[in-house]
């Protein structure tokens, strides 16, 4: 069987933005409800929307503090990276006549500032997002 199609994910599989999620989340949570919540309380919040860890969070207002929390993740961006190997694995699979794309709980404002500055947004055709 010939593959015609793979999809990534994009945090913890492309590029590494555990500590800017968890700590960005701390901050936003710190300056909402004034608590400190330890980075090991918010791990749950990896891999789902923001909107839902909110809620699970019990913030009332979420859509003003998912704006809060991507403002808060500027302050990480140094802290994010492309893992080792994967700017060389997608130049290899996009030589191979495969369609490369993204499924993310991210949102389409998130991926733009998360993920496209990394410059390898290039590589995937088709992008759904959590606001798709």
């Amino acid at each position: 069987m010939k593959y015609k199609q793979i999809i990534f994910d994009i945090d913890g599989t492309l590029i590494d933005t555990e500590y800017a999620v968890l700590h960005s989340l701390q901050d936003t949570l710190r300056t909402i409800t004034g608590r400190e919540r330890p980075v090991d309380e918010l791990t749950f919040a990896l891999g789902i929307t923001g909107a839902d860890a909110l809620k699970r969070l019990e913030v009332e207002e979420v859509f003003s503090a998912i704006a809060l929390w991507n403002e808060n993740m500027l302050q990480y961006a140094d802290t994010m990276a492309v893992f080792d190997g994967i700017a060389e694995v997608l130049e290899t699979l996009s030589k191979w006549d495969l369609e490369m794309g993204i499924v993310t709980s991210k949102t389409k404002a998130e991926w733009e500032q998360d993920f496209c500055p990394f410059g390898i947004d290039r590589y995937f055709k088709t992008v759904v997002c959590a606001d798709d």
